[in-house]
């Protein structure tokens, strides 16, 4: 789990809603690697972030729609307010757990690529 989940900066608060980290995607070190990875398991991971926005406080910004689909892996990051809550919904299709050699650094690419998108900060400002 993250801590430090926000910040105040010139009356605006930035907002990391993506308090934890994948168990199974992390880059593959290629280093020294001699063969194909595997993932750790097929798998389907959904999360749902739901943040409340303070009275005094309204919505300045939120990340755009995030989405990829490969061989491997399907990703969907989105973000919706409703009302005075905010919900960042996260989800992971592992199809395919075999990447080869030869492809670790694109499924390099599209890890780290995921990982920005779920980093993108909500900024929320005073009425």
């Amino acid at each position: 789990m993250k801590k430090g989940a926000g910040q105040l900066v010139d009356g605006s608060v930035y907002l990391d809603a993506n308090l934890d980290e994948s168990l199974f995607l992390t880059p593959v070190d290629t280093t020294k690697r001699v063969s194909d990875y595997m993932i750790d398991l097929r798998s389907k991971e959904v999360r749902d972030v739901k943040i409340l926005i303070p009275e005094k406080m309204e919505v300045s910004s939120l990340p755009a729609p995030y989405q990829i689909h490969t061989a491997w892996v399907d990703f969907c990051r989105t973000y919706s307010q409703t009302g005075n809550q905010i919900v960042m919904h996260k989800e992971c299709v592992i199809h395919h757990r075999r990447v080869p050699r030869s492809e670790i650094p694109a499924w390099n690419k599209i890890i780290s690529d995921w990982g920005a998108a779920c980093n993108e900060q909500v900024v929320l400002k005073e009425k």
